[in-house]
């Protein structure tokens, strides 16, 4: 092969090889990192693969985030995900160097739908970790919504994750609770009669009486609870 054939020959492999790494092909490994997939849409933040800290003393570290501007409006980053994954994970919470006056809410997205929100949380607390099931949703919003104003500026979502299940295992170790229509995160205990969980619920002075309907889907990692007004018994 002369010069000129394999200089082009390199030239073509080297820029096959960028292209590959700029534009990942979607899979379906156990773990796969949100900011490996080019985002479908976004508003008043960026992304950034790079490492920073977290928290009001660093001690949370990340190697990829999403972080918004500030200003007035809430900060929105989409991804497609096309009913790959399973679960979607998080650190969320604010830069190392936010100054304190600073509040947002993060808020998961599905199809449209609010899945879950942590929040609000202040610039100095600890990060906190955002865990929810995503099964089968075509499309996901990263939202941050202002306390105040500039409230997104330096809040972030660090190291967001994609999981699926795998044989033997599930993806969804913490569960999607829906109570009487408000919606909420809970993470089972396994006891020698089955799993449980802790729920709000209203108690009034007295003997009362409740009724409770639950529905469990274990396979989407849901649970539906519906109860009905105390009702005192005499």
């Amino acid at each position: 092969m002369n010069k000129k054939l394999r200089l082009g020959a390199v030239c073509a492999f080297t820029c096959l090889m960028l292209c590959a790494w700029a534009e990942p092909v979607l899979s379906d490994p156990a773990a796969m990192p949100l900011l490996s997939i080019r985002q479908k849409y976004f508003a008043n933040c960026m992304r950034n693969i790079e490492h920073t800290t977290m928290g009001s003393n660093g001690s949370t570290s990340v190697e990829s985030y999403i972080t918004g501007l500030g200003g007035a409006d809430a900060a929105i980053m989409q991804f497609e995900v096309d009913g790959k994954f399973d679960m979607f994970e998080s650190w969320v919470g604010f830069s190392s160097h936010a100054p304190d006056s600073r509040i947002c809410t993060f808020e998961l997205w599905a199809d449209n739908v609010l899945i879950t929100k942590v929040g609000p949380l202040r610039a100095g607390d600890q990060p906190d970790i955002l865990k929810a099931n995503i099964k089968g949703a075509k499309m996901i919003n990263l939202r941050m919504i202002p306390g105040k104003y500039n409230g997104t500026a330096s809040a972030m979502w660090g190291d967001p994750k994609l999981l699926v299940s795998t044989e033997g295992t599930s993806a969804a170790e913490s569960l999607v609770v829906h109570v009487n229509g408000e919606l909420f995160q809970a993470t089972p205990s396994k006891t020698d009669k089955g799993e449980r969980i802790n729920i709000p619920f209203p108690i009034k002075p007295g003997l009362q009486e409740y009724t409770v309907i639950t529905n469990y889907n274990k396979k989407d990692g849901r649970v539906d609870i519906q109860y009905n007004p105390a009702k005192a018994v005499e």
